[in-house]
């Protein structure tokens, strides 16, 4: 046996030793409720069948540099990064992806000032624990502009000052 057929004998079986793990943690995702990160999890191992393929799993914080984010604000950033990914992210996903692309803070809690920004920009929507961008969203309750609240007028006299003020004004004269 060449060490070239050895080679190969071994990668076949690393390869199926790999795709009965991924089926292990894609099962295991699934009892815990985690979206699997294995596109192709789905698939079965078939002893001596045809391997799945696997793809490496997707980074989309390699296309970070350390000057994404610099002297923008943090809704800003979050926008910019998710229009980068094109998906929903969790609070700490953007948080992490916001520091590595140059985004200063100086926050103890950056991860709760994330998610307190974000939570009150019309800009994002909560999508199963995760943040979109309402955008993407259309029927999101935050996609309909909020209505202003009218402020009452006071009733003005000839003369041109409110009746709340005058009235005032008559009472501190009598004491």
């Amino acid at each position: 046996m060449s060490e070239k057929d050895s080679i190969e004998s071994l990668l076949v079986k690393l390869k199926k030793e790999r795709a009965e793990l991924d089926i292990t943690i894609a099962k295991l995702e699934s009892v815990l409720g985690i979206e699997s990160s294995d596109p192709n999890s789905h698939e079965e191992f078939v002893p001596g069948g045809a391997l799945p393929e696997v793809q490496p799993p997707v980074d989309n914080t390699q296309k970070l540099r350390s000057d994404t984010f610099f002297r923008m604000s943090m809704p800003a950033a979050a926008e910019k990064y998710l229009n980068m990914v094109k998906r929903p992210a969790e609070t700490n996903e953007i948080a992490g992806a916001l520091k590595s692309g140059g985004l200063l803070t100086q926050a103890k809690s950056f991860e709760l000032n994330v998610y307190t920004g974000l939570s009150r920009d019309k800009r994002f929507t909560r999508v199963d624990k995760k943040w979109g961008l309402t955008e993407w969203y259309p029927s999101s309750p935050k996609s309909a502009a909020p209505k202003k609240k009218k402020r009452k007028k006071e009733p003005v006299r000839k003369s041109g000052r409110s009746v709340k003020k005058r009235a005032v004004t008559e009472n501190q004269e009598k004491d």
